[in-house]
């Protein structure tokens, strides 16, 4: 009698060689005789042996054939993903043509490829990946080489400033009549558009802590106040270029400036160069260079340095030789032009409690004289009174109204503003460009030095701070996430949905039509704690499931099915709590949206990602761990490797361990349960079934 365990018998197997050959092709023949598929394809021979010995040998070599240890049956199959090579030889065609003549082999070859077509396939899983990695680094190097980068871009802006200059001169109250022709221009501006504006005469300054204020009579700046965003047709930009072109032909001007008041952090102009040294006049003979280039480049627009010429000065210079000669230091020669037209107190006197410094100066109509310094006489050393004329020369030149240092060295900033708008024109492309074009800078004016600074420096300390950020953060999750699911590798398939969510923010602003932020970027950072969220839950599942011994497929399956809906509403709540900042609903947050945009549509596509890219990346590092060190990750751990259980009869093979659950078990029942139920029927006293019995195969 056949043994049962349960509702299943149980058989002791053994793989077909070449000792057991003949026997495996008998039952095989005997037991595929009515087989109706096999007779047609084989134009209906007399018998089926020539037929499997033909095919046998090919079973054998790929070991797909098992014998009953007693001999009562035997079976072939093909499992998923598993091809034959047929031997294509003389020999071959001609025992095949001998089987079932012409019509015969056409059958055949009509047979198979419909068993083909229905046979099952293993889902390309590495060739899925592949595809994955290569949309992910062209999505990449499309972000980086094809798309804007803008620190924080213009958008929500309600506020400009007009910078208007005059020449070196000009009162303070013929700077106010100059002002009101551009502030008639401003008024002209719809009330749907227009706010308010103010003007102020004698100084240049954007807000009270503005540190590049400029104080001045010949300076003006006009505060223009816009109505909010979205109750406007026309842009902040749109708006400052009408008024620009209005202004562009008004008289008196030396240079009028337009500049938007951006959200977030203050950062400086796209573009600011910054040239140290000695001498002013090289400086700005190389902020000219820096500025023609400039003025070449589409998209740049108010290039402008800030060199500022001051009023006509009187200049000494002392002839050390003669002064030498008459004991007279250039010390003596600075005190005594000081106390001339300043005044030097020489003595005090006290009259009741109050002191009253005597100052010695030259009288006002001395003062007012430019040529008065000829009358200015120094006391040497012997107390001699020696002209000032004999000892130094005196040139009126154009004085500097304001130096900068920095680094203790004199500089000149050169600067410009982009027009978000203009193609492949950004403060990073820019300024690389000028890096490479003036690379020998330093060579041809030996000791002078440029920095590229303003938003392209802050922009590479922002990045390099948010890599860090980044990198702080992945370790702090792969180290917590090692603790949970107590495997070094699982963690990863985790955390690799964190740069594939890249896709969906890239494409996602390429289609809204926006630029890579600082704060878009941010939102990935985020979003890197949120998106993970939903591989834990899944991937936890299949553990669970490979712990109650499913298979690395059934368990991804069965996850899938049963955390499909829990996944997708809790991500869904998030994306719809976001969404309304992201598109501006109900309120318009310029600052935020990117953030919100990035988080809403990288939260979207990792659900996807969840339900499809992780367990497929499972079922990958479960194969290479079972190819690689011949284990399998079960539970989270390591687990024990593929073998052979010889104890008890039964093989556990490579093949068997990547079969479905649908298809193992079909393979089950048509193997042992009804195969046992012919032979018992054939031989009811559980022996060695008759010669020429049917059997199923």
């Amino acid at each position: 009698a056949i043994p049962m365990q349960g509702d299943h018998a149980v058989m002791n197997v053994k793989p077909v060689d070449a000792s057991n050959t003949d026997e495996a092709i008998r039952i095989l023949a005997d037991a595929f005789q009515d087989d109706p598929v096999i007779n047609w394809s084989c134009n209906s021979p007399p018998s089926l042996e020539p037929f499997f010995q033909f095919t046998m040998p090919v079973f054998i070599q790929h070991q797909l054939t098992y014998l009953d240890q007693e001999g009562r049956g035997a079976a072939s199959w093909l499992g998923p993903g598993q091809t034959l090579k047929w031997p294509v030889t003389l020999s071959s065609v001609v025992k095949v043509l001998k089987l079932g003549g012409l019509k015969g082999v056409y059958r055949m070859l009509l047979s198979g490829m419909q068993t083909e077509r229905h046979h099952p396939k293993t889902p390309h899983y590495y060739l899925f990946a592949i595809g994955v990695t290569a949309v992910f680094l062209f999505t990449v190097a499309f972000g980086i080489f094809a798309m804007k980068f803008i620190l924080f871009p213009s958008g929500g802006i309600e506020t400009f400033v007009i910078k208007i200059e005059t020449s070196t001169g000009t009162s303070v109250g013929l700077m106010s009549e100059k002002l009101s022709a551009i502030e008639k221009i401003v008024a002209t501006l719809p009330e749907s558009e227009l706010d308010c504006f103010t003007a102020r005469a004698g100084i240049i300054q954007e807000h009270p802590g503005d540190p590049d204020t400029k104080r001045g009579s010949n300076y003006g700046v006009i505060l223009v106040y816009l109505t909010p965003e979205e109750k406007r047709t026309r842009e902040a930009n749109e708006i400052m270029e009408f008024v620009r072109k209005k202004t562009a032909g008004l008289p008196g001007f030396t240079k009028i400036e337009f500049k938007p008041i951006r959200y977030g952090p203050h950062t400086g102009p796209p573009i600011y160069i910054t040239i140290k040294g000695d001498d002013y006049g090289t400086l700005r003979e190389i902020a000219g260079v820096y500025k023609e280039h400039l003025k070449k480049i589409p998209g740049l627009k108010d290039i402008k340095d800030n060199y500022e010429p001051g009023k006509d000065e009187l200049r000494i210079f002392v002839d050390d030789k003669k002064a030498a000669l008459t004991g007279i230091s250039v010390f003596d020669i600075a005190t005594t032009v000081r106390a001339c037209y300043a005044g030097n107190v020489s003595t005090s006197i006290k009259k009741a409690e109050e002191k009253i410094d005597i100052r010695v100066i030259f009288p006002p109509e001395q003062r007012e004289k430019i040529d008065s310094w000829k009358s200015i006489k120094i006391i040497n050393r012997m107390g001699n009174l020696i002209p000032l004329a004999m000892v130094a020369q005196v040139e009126r030149k154009q004085g500097i109204s304001v130096i900068y240092r920095k680094g203790w060295r004199r500089n000149i900033n050169v600067s410009a503003e982009i027009d978000e708008k203009a193609k492949d024109v950004t403060s990073v492309s820019v300024n690389s460009m000028l890096m490479k074009r003036f690379a020998s800078i330093g060579e041809k004016y030996p000791g002078y030095t440029v920095d590229y600074e303003g938003e392209f420096k802050d922009t590479q300390e922002s990045i390099q701070n948010l890599m860090r950020s980044f990198l702080i953060a992945a370790v702090a999750i792969y180290i917590i996430l090692i603790a949970v699911f107590r495997s070094l590798a699982q963690p990863v398939i985790i955390m690799a949905i964190i740069p594939l969510s890249l896709i969906a923010v890239i494409w996602s602003f390429f289609l809204h039509g926006l630029p890579i932020s600082f704060l878009a970027l941010m939102g990935v950072v985020g979003l890197a704690g949120v998106v993970v969220n939903n591989s834990i839950v899944f991937l936890d599942f299949v553990n669970t499931g490979r712990c109650n011994g499913l298979s690395p497929m059934e368990a991804s399956m069965e996850a899938g099915a049963k955390r499909m809906r829990p996944i997708v509403l809790s991500s869904l709540t998030t994306v719809m709590g976001l969404a309304p900042t992201a598109y501006g609903i109900l309120g318009n947050e310029p600052f935020l949206k990117p953030m919100a945009l990035s988080m809403v549509w990288g939260l979207a596509l990792g659900t996807i990602i969840t339900l499809f890219i992780t367990p497929v990346l499972y079922i990958i590092f479960t194969d290479l761990s079972a190819k690689l060190f011949k284990r399998d990750m079960i539970c989270g751990k390591n687990d024990v490797p593929y073998h052979d259980d010889e104890e008890n009869g039964t093989m556990r093979t490579r093949m068997e361990a990547d079969l479905t659950a649908e298809f193992a078990d079909r393979l089950k029942r048509e193997i042992t349960e009804e195969m046992v139920a012919r032979f018992r029927a054939a031989d009811p006293g559980g022996g060695r079934p008759p010669r020429g019995g049917k059997k199923k195969r």
